[in-house]
């Protein structure tokens, strides 16, 4: 890559920006992928399931975060990190609304999974993008 982002209208963003830009995507991914824990008990009292479900809540989010990572972690080589970050934030929102619509334990599972591969997707391209911008030996500089 040659160092700085497209915007759409064709302006630049430069190193420093992109590099800002992608922490503060991480911080959200993050912040959002653990944001429904605290909730959990609560469904669990509206819909009396028991704490081995509870349990497998959480750990599906981890086959879908392990799944994303194994089969989607290097497609943002591929295809660009842009277009795969954008597909997996519109993931991540549509987990979101899953949650905030789930009605029972299936449709919670339903979303865990679904917050998983969004979390899965975004961590490879994040990560290669932040490697791709991260400041150099003498700072922000243009290789």
């Amino acid at each position: 890559m040659n160092g700085v982002s497209h915007v759409g209208n064709g302006r630049r963003l430069g190193r420093r920006a992109s590099f800002v830009v992608l922490v503060c995507t991480n911080v959200l991914m993050m912040a959002t992928a653990s944001a429904p824990s605290p909730i959990y008990p609560l469904y669990r009292e509206r819909w009396g399931f028991s704490v081995t479900m509870l349990t497998v809540i959480f750990a599906v989010y981890v086959a879908g975060l392990l799944g994303a990572l194994l089969t989607a972690g290097s497609l943002s080589d591929h295809m660009g990190r842009r277009p795969v970050l954008v597909a997996a934030l519109l993931v991540a929102a549509a987990s979101t609304a899953m949650f905030w619509a789930a009605d029972g334990v299936g449709a919670l599972l339903m979303a865990r999974v679904v917050q998983g591969l969004a979390t899965g997707t975004t961590t490879g391209a994040l990560a290669a993008g932040l490697v791709e911008f991260a400041p150099g030996p003498r700072g922000w500089q243009r290789p």
